[in-house]
């Protein structure tokens, strides 16, 4: 298992991918790089690689986040969960342009809202 910093910004990194309309505009889309990437793969580096449930709990065990960013993370996580048991499939650009996936887009800027404006306070 990786440490706590190290598993946060590999979450934070993976949520700012989610985030990023013009990134997955160029990157999954138009696959204009240099990053290789897709919707799919998005999904499993949080879901999976990066274990954002296994996360979300041993982030509200230990106080690793504050209340608003445990609760953001929580929203994002139930949203992927959702999505994945949908069985929505489709290429990236029509996953993108979906509601649900602009429903994400909305949950993981907001996620990062919260580490932004925790960061900036002290």
């Amino acid at each position: 298992m990786m440490d706590r910093e190290t598993w946060l910004r590999r979450i934070l990194d993976a949520t700012r991918d989610l985030a990023d309309e013009r990134y997955q505009e160029r990157v999954w889309v138009r696959d204009e790089g240099p990053e290789v990437d897709s919707s799919t793969e998005a999904l499993i580096r949080l879901m999976d690689d990066y274990d954002l449930p296994t996360f979300i709990a041993e982030a509200a065990d230990k106080a690793w986040v504050s209340n608003d960013q445990l609760a953001a993370l929580r929203r994002l996580d139930a949203a992927l969960a959702r999505y994945a048991a949908s069985g929505q499939g489709g290429d990236d650009a029509a996953r993108i342009a979906s509601p649900e996936w602009r429903r994400m887009r909305e949950l993981a800027a907001a996620a990062l809202d919260t580490f932004a404006t925790r960061a900036a306070s002290g």
